[in-house]
């Protein structure tokens, strides 16, 4: 088994998840500023990343409990609910603010790197 199917099994949470709608305080965020955030990724147990509109990322120490539904991010603690496979939410209190985020699972098949079949040679360049 390849280290990223081992990386899936082992953190149920796995993948990219684009930000759909936050909530701060009570206070809906539908236009976003360079600093919100644009995708939550989780690659493993140990680690969470915030990807924002400036593209900067975000990383952060991360502790997942499934049984509890809870999510430790450096001393706060979010909940989560996943109410199907493409779906994520997310709420509690981060940095002294009430937050809600919901989120949708992007498609693995979509990214380039493993959305193109291998081709020793390209007929067509794909950056153009």
């Amino acid at each position: 088994m390849d280290a990223v199917r081992r990386r899936r099994a082992a953190t149920p949470l796995y993948g990219i998840w684009t930000i759909d709608r936050m909530r701060i305080d009570g206070v809906d965020r539908s236009s976003f500023t360079q600093t919100d955030w644009r995708q939550i990724i989780i690659q493993d147990n140990r680690t969470i990343v915030f990807w924002q509109w400036d593209d900067t990322p975000v990383w952060l120490a991360a502790g997942y409990d499934m049984t509890a539904r809870t999510i430790s991010l450096d001393g706060q603690t979010l909940t989560f609910e996943r109410p199907d496979a493409s779906h994520l939410i997310f709420g509690g209190r981060l940095d002294g603010q009430v937050v809600h985020i919901e989120t949708t699972r992007v498609d693995d098949r979509t990214l380039p790197l493993t959305g193109r079949r291998f081709h020793w040679i390209q007929e067509f360049p794909l950056n153009r």
